[in-house]
């Protein structure tokens, strides 16, 4: 199919297989009981298709402010998209995610944690920070990640904060991250895994017996 398209002409690939809509398709139509929900590139058009699947996967997530505690979360981006969105992914290069806290009183002895979830609540990576001295105001929590391997789709951060085994603060982040990396995984989506990892396949034949 990418040879013929190649060639000029137009291919209209009807399927649910995701990853082989991402490797196939420039364009994505959106049907929707007849009508057309969404028509456009095909990263963004496959995360919104996505993020209505799964759309009751979590509890709301946007909150309103409150003076009366202690510390919020209040927004993430990745730092240096390239113009793109700052939370649509489409590199495997070094990328920083960036995590904006907001500080009412000082905290001591802080408590934090991470987490990252695909669109089915499956968690691909979680890490955390003890010991952490925050002082009232604005705090950028910045993680450097030599790169985001997991295949393209939709994914949400989950951040948290903790005083002495208290909790001050746990949000999913809003909104969800879009991996938009080029898939190189099985193009068949049961087979694809969680990962998306660049590869070379070298066949050599063998002198053995």
């Amino acid at each position: 199919m990418s040879e013929v398209a190649r060639t000029g002409r137009t291919i209209l690939f009807v399927s649910h297989q995701l990853n082989q809509i991402r490797r196939l398709c420039g364009t994505v139509l959106w049907v929707d009981a007849g009508a057309i929900r969404q028509l456009g590139p095909t990263a963004p058009v496959v995360g919104a298709y996505e993020a209505a699947m799964t759309s009751g996967q979590w509890a709301s997530r946007e909150r309103a402010g409150s003076p009366h505690v202690k510390a919020r979360f209040l927004g993430w981006e990745i730092a240096s998209a390239r113009g793109e969105s700052p939370h649509m992914l489409s590199t495997w290069d070094e990328v920083t995610f960036r995590f904006t806290l907001d500080v009412h009183q000082p905290v001591r002895m802080g408590h934090h944690g991470i987490t990252l979830y695909n669109s089915e609540g499956q968690m691909m990576w979680g890490t955390a920070a003890d010991n952490l001295q925050l002082d009232p105001g604005r705090h950028i929590l910045s993680y450097r990640l030599s790169s985001l391997p997991v295949k393209p789709g939709i994914y949400s951060w989950m951040v948290s904060l903790w005083e002495n085994g208290e909790q001050i603060d746990l949000w999913t982040c809003v909104p969800d991250l879009l991996v938009a990396t080029p898939p190189v995984a099985h193009p068949r989506d049961e087979w694809a895994g969680f990962l998306n990892i660049p590869y070379k396949l070298d066949v050599d034949k063998s002198d053995a017996q």
